[in-house]
């Protein structure tokens, strides 16, 4: 008896669709809080579930417990969390040579649920900090505000100096291309040129001091990019459960109106939190 061919690729296809299924009944029903705090819409779980199985595949992650894993994660964290300087605990732990992968998985997972944890935890207050601080219409907005606002973010967020000027210089870095300019190229200083600075009793210098090319447009953009990126991920512009934010801010037709209906977004983010 002649056998039909075996389609090895196609069949893992098909696992991954029905595990896909899976995973999107799983978060639906059991993490139906965190989707409504998130805040995120149910109906867009398929597309989430799918733009991660894809990315799970082509980094690795495509078979068993590990692409649950992914997945999981990039409902918890966002999509392309492993490139997120937030999440950077995450994969030395998945490259540990001392567990068995079973280990590693419910280790990263449990770092995954942590750090939303710790992220969801503060995001009342950031946003609280975000109003509070940059004014009401873009033109308003300064460079200096906008660092002094992220420095007390960050404080409340619990990042260290280091982790917070990581982010920032990452999340700027995709604002930058966003709008057509070229990153910066910037130099720490090191110990001599500090002890320079606190002998002539000048400020150090700060990462916003580079920013001699952005306009107050550019600068508001900015503001509004790296302040979500933090409170929902590196590529919250991708992540389809913030199809409302996606809504709110990118439907707006002057740069003004796009300031508002970002303050608006915090301001009722902010409020489900406090009500959740």
């Amino acid at each position: 008896m002649v056998l039909p061919a075996l389609d090895l690729r196609g069949m893992g296809e098909v696992a991954r669709r029905d595990a896909n299924r899976q995973l999107v009944r799983y978060l639906r029903d059991r993490m139906a809080l965190s989707l409504r705090r998130l805040p995120g819409d149910a109906q867009y779980l398929d597309e989430l579930v799918t733009q991660a199985g894809e990315a799970a595949v082509s980094l690795g992650y495509g078979e068993g417990q590990a692409y649950s894993f992914y997945i999981v994660t990039s409902f918890l964290l966002g999509l392309g969390w492993q490139n997120d300087p937030t999440c950077g605990d995450i994969e030395p732990i998945l490259a540990s040579a001392g567990m068995d992968q079973d280990s590693r998985l419910t280790m990263a997972l449990q770092t995954a649920i942590r750090e939303r944890q710790q992220r969801e935890s503060a995001l009342a207050s950031m946003h609280a900090i975000v109003l509070e601080a940059l004014p009401a219409t873009p033109d308003k907005v300064s460079s200096r505000e906008m660092w002094l606002t992220w420095d007390a973010v960050t404080k409340q967020r619990g990042l260290s100096v280091e982790m917070a000027l990581a982010c920032y210089e990452t999340y700027e870095c995709d604002a930058r291309q966003r709008m057509g300019l070229l990153p910066v190229e910037r130099t720490p200083l090191n110990a001599y040129q500090r002890l320079g600075y606190q002998h002539m009793g000048i400020p150090l210098p700060t990462v916003v001091d580079d920013l001699r090319d952005m306009n107050e447009e550019h600068i508001a953009r900015l503001s509004m990019h790296v302040f979500l990126a933090l409170a929902f991920g590196r590529h919250y512009l991708v992540n389809p459960l913030l199809h409302g934010l996606h809504l709110a801010v990118d439907e707006a037709a002057t740069l003004r109106e796009r300031w508002q209906r970002w303050r608006d977004f915090l301001h009722n983010h902010h409020k489900l939190l406090k009500e959740a």
